[in-house]
């Protein structure tokens, strides 16, 4: 389960430990939750982006036609490009 920001600030969770500099964007592995709120363990944070590593190089591996040569590889890019792997590697 993913808190929003508005839980971080309203509930005053500690452990997710917004910075002064920056309170818009609490850490990744501190607002990802269970459904129980309890937060996630080392080992399934690294899993989590183990995962998406895994999913951002099978992307970039496609091919590139010369059209969109010049064109950012952002996840707009693979949506509209390679959509149904998008949402296979999603998924």
């Amino acid at each position: 389960m993913l808190w929003n920001k508005e839980d971080c600030r309203q509930d005053e969770d500690h452990d997710v430990n917004l910075q002064e500099y920056n309170k818009s964007r609490p850490s990744m592995e501190r607002a990802i939750r269970h459904p129980d709120g309890t937060m996630i363990t080392d080992s399934e944070w690294s899993a989590i982006k183990a995962s998406a590593r895994r999913i951002a190089n099978e992307l970039a591996g496609f091919p590139v036609s010369a059209r969109h040569a010049k064109m950012r590889r952002t996840k707009l890019y693979y949506r509209t490009h390679y959509a149904r792997e998008w949402t296979n590697a999603i998924t």
